[in-house]
C-alpha cells in the first residue's frame, strides 16, 4: 500500500516539472514611465524627454498618458504603439534600436519618422482589421485597394463572460472580436486558416482566408455564416487581448489577460481546454499582457502594461508598469501541453 502510495506521488511529480520544463520568458525592457531622458548624440528625435515640453500639437506632455499597447520586432529594431487615448501623447509609433541600447531600465523611445515611408511590392496582400465596438471583420485587399466588411454573431463578446478580474480590479468588458492569427498553409487548398475571438470571450473562431478573401461572398448576405466555426472554448479565465500562430511549432499563442500568462494549444490537436498550457505566468510583473507577437525568426513577444490600473484606479509612476518581454517559440513550449 504504501509502496503504491509512493509509485503515486513520484508520478505526480513527475507529470507537475514536465509540465514546468519550459523556458519563461525572458525580461527585455521596462519602463516606469515613458519619460526617460534621452541620452543618444541626436536628440531631435526622441520623443520621450521630459524636458522637452511643447509639441506639434501645442499640448504638454503628459508622461501618465503615454501608455505602450503594441508590439513589433524587425531585425533589432523594436516597435513599440502607444495611442492618443489622451491628449499629450508626441508620438503614437516609437522604436528602440536594441543594437545602441544598453541595459534593461528605461530605454528611450525615438519616434518613427513620419516622412519614411514604406512601399509595398506584393501581388496579393490583404489586411484583416477587427472593429471590436460594433463587432465586425473589416478585410482591405492592397492589389484591389478595396475594403468589405463580414459580420458574425460569434463576432460578439460571451455575455457570461464580460466579467474580469485584474490585480485586484474587478470591471466589466463588453469588447467584441479583438485579435486574428493566420495560421499555416494547407498544403492541400494552398489556404490558411484564420484564428479569432472577441476580448470579452474565452472561445475561439476559425474560417479560411479563402472566405475572407472572397469579396463578393462578404456581400452575400449571411450565406458565409456557417463558414465560420466554433472551435471551443480555451477554459475559464482565459481572455486574451491577443494571440500570434507560430508556423514553426504549429502552435497559437495568448495573451491571457485575466490570468497574466501566456498560454498555448498545439493546433495538431483537439481544440478544448485540456490541450491548453500555460508558457508563461506571473502575477507580479507581467500584469496585463497587451500585446503578443512573433516575429521572422521565431522569437516570441509579448508587452506588459497594466492597463486595468491604468483606467480604473491608479499606477505608482516610482514602480515599473510597463515590460517587454521575449522568448524562442521551441524553448517556450518545450515541456508544456503544447509541445
Amino acid at each position: 500500500m504504501i509502496s503504491n502510495q509512493i509509485q503515486i506521488l513520484l508520478s505526480t511529480l513527475i507529470l507537475l516539472i514536465v509540465e514546468c520544463t519550459g523556458e519563461e520568458l525572458k525580461l527585455v525592457y521596462q519602463w516606469t514611465q515613458l519619460d526617460a531622458p534621452a541620452k543618444e548624440p541626436d536628440k531631435s528625435q526622441v520623443v520621450f524627454d521630459p524636458k522637452d515640453k511643447p509639441h506639434q500639437f501645442n499640448e504638454t506632455f503628459n508622461a501618465y498618458g503615454n501608455l505602450p499597447m503594441g508590439i513589433a520586432h524587425h531585425k533589432g529594431r523594436l516597435f513599440v504603439s502607444i495611442p492618443r487615448r489622451r491628449p499629450g501623447i508626441p508620438s503614437t509609433l516609437a522604436v528602440i534600436n536594441m543594437h545602441a541600447v544598453q541595459g534593461v531600465n528605461n530605454p528611450p523611445l525615438v519616434g518613427y519618422p513620419e516622412q519614411l515611408v514604406n512601399t509595398l511590392h506584393c501581388n496579393e496582400a490583404y489586411a484583416y482589421i477587427p472593429d471590436y465596438q460594433w463587432p465586425g471583420l473589416y478585410v482591405y485587399s492592397l492589389a484591389e485597394n478595396r475594403m468589405w466588411r463580414f459580420n458574425h454573431n460569434y463576432f460578439c463578446f460571451e455575455p457570461q463572460n464580460g466579467r474580469f478580474n485584474v490585480a485586484g480590479i474587478r470591471f466589466d468588458w463588453n469588447d467584441g472580436i479583438f485579435s486574428l492569427a493566420v495560421g499555416q498553409v494547407d498544403s492541400t487548398t494552398g489556404h490558411r486558416m484564420v484564428y479569432l475571438h472577441a476580448m470579452a470571450a474565452v472561445g475561439e473562431i476559425a474560417v479560411s482566408n479563402a472566405v475572407l478573401k472572397n469579396e463578393t461572398l462578404a456581400r452575400s448576405g449571411d450565406e458565409y455564416s456557417d463558414l465560420f466555426i466554433h472551435l471551443g472554448s480555451r477554459g475559464p479565465n482565459t481572455h486574451s487581448s491577443s494571440h500570434a500562430f507560430d508556423e514553426k511549432t504549429g502552435v497559437l499563442f495568448y495573451a491571457e489577460v485575466n490570468r497574466n500568462s501566456i498560454g498555448c494549444w498545439n493546433s495538431k490537436r483537439r481544440f478544448d481546454a485540456d490541450n491548453h498550457g500555460i508558457v508563461h505566468l506571473d502575477n507580479s510583473d507581467m500584469i496585463y499582457p497587451a500585446d503578443l507577437v512573433i516575429d521572422t525568426e521565431g522569437v516570441l513577444w509579448v508587452i506588459s502594461n497594466k492597463l486595468p490600473i491604468w483606467i480604473y484606479s491608479k499606477l505608482n509612476v516610482t514602480d515599473f508598469n510597463y515590460r517587454i518581454w521575449r522568448q524562442t517559440t521551441k524553448s517556450a513550449i518545450n515541456g508544456t501541453l503544447c509541445m
